[in-house]
């Protein structure tokens, strides 16, 4: 990194530790007919959406296989339940399917809850909406529609024509500028998964190198595409 990079790396971490998710490690591999590598991906979804400012895309095909798994869990476990000797089984097997139907739900939560906090901004931008969920996308417009009716309901029916728009101060203002979207430009702690290369990082032309194993404070808007390329993984 050159000496006037805005970002910190922990020079402790190593190239060949495994990648940590932070306070999810307790959750070790799932014995679920899943596979550690989908427990691992589910668990770095979440705390990537939970760490980014911004909705991340949809991890759909994750998304299924989970739900497939814990389907499949769920029909062991009725013949787990007919079986006295399988007590201790059982409750390993529904132990797990809990924990797995947590980090879902968690992961489809902190995604609502972006949705809901910038329904507007995400309608507006079409590189935003494309990264929800049909389901999501339905969401996002129900939500703007309900929150603009109570508006216009409390407020807005209540104030001159020239300043009752849902998405500007006045009509003549060019710019939407009551669609705040999420801040990009604030710093997150990263965790480097791939040799990355040099970065921008400063405002005056600064560079900070990303190594596999590196722990860093950095600007969510410099490592926002190594994020969604599964290169760094937030903490």
């Amino acid at each position: 990194m050159d000496d006037g990079a805005y970002s910190q790396r922990d020079q402790g971490g190593g190239g060949d530790e495994p990648a940590s998710t932070s306070g999810f490690d307790g959750f070790a591999a799932s014995p679920l007919d899943l596979g550690a590598d989908d427990f691992q991906l589910l668990k770095r979804a979440l705390l990537n959406e939970r760490m980014a400012p911004e909705v991340l895309a949809y991890k759909e095909q994750l998304v299924e296989r989970v739900k497939s798994a814990l389907q499949r869990q769920e029909a062991d476990l009725e013949l787990l339940e007919r079986q006295k000797e399988a007590d201790v089984a059982r409750g390993i097997a529904g132990y797990e399917a809990d924990r797995l139907r947590f980090l879902l739900k968690a992961y489809l939560r902190a995604r609502l809850d972006k949705i809901q906090a910038h329904a507007g901004f995400i309608l507006h931008e079409a590189r935003v909406r494309a990264r929800l969920s049909q389901a999501e996308q339905l969401f996002v417009q129900q939500v703007f529609v309900a929150a603009g009716r109570g508006l216009k309901a409390s407020v807005l029916d209540h104030v001159p024509p020239a300043y009752a728009s849902l998405v500007k101060r006045y009509d003549a203002e060019s710019d939407n500028t009551l669609l705040v979207g999420p801040d990009t430009a604030g710093y997150v702690f990263a965790h480097v998964l791939d040799d990355c290369g040099q970065v921008p990082d400063g405002p005056d032309g600064q560079t900070a190198e990303l190594r596999a194993g590196d722990m860093m404070v950095v600007k969510y808007s410099t490592v926002a595409a190594l994020v969604e390329a599964g290169r760094v993984c937030l903490v």
